[in-house]
């Protein structure tokens, strides 16, 4: 999407790298940047990526990209994964 100089894109996360957090690569107007998404990310953040957007009007100066995090969450954990998220919910997740 865009709005003005500024591009947003969608990037998607599992549930594991929003909680520890993660390096994703984002695609942008001019490649590929590598973007770190702190441990603790909701979904729904937003990430500003500097000067990869749209050249302003009558300007050298370039927009910026968002990246908008969409957190997956798994369809069918194995037996192991349920047991390992149970284990983390019993041992306090705050």
């Amino acid at each position: 999407k865009r709005k003005g100089s500024d591009i947003y894109v969608d990037t998607r996360i599992n549930a594991i790298e929003a909680i520890l957090g993660a390096k994703v690569r984002v695609p942008t107007l001019y490649g590929d940047v590598d973007m770190s998404i702190p441990s603790g990310t909701q979904p729904g953040s937003l990430f500003r990526i500097r000067g990869k957007g749209l050249p302003r009007l009558n300007s050298f100066w370039k927009g910026d990209e968002f990246a908008a995090v969409n957190v997956e969450i798994p369809r069918n954990p194995t037996g192991r994964q349920k047991e390992l998220l149970k284990k983390y919910i019993e041992e306090g997740s705050s």
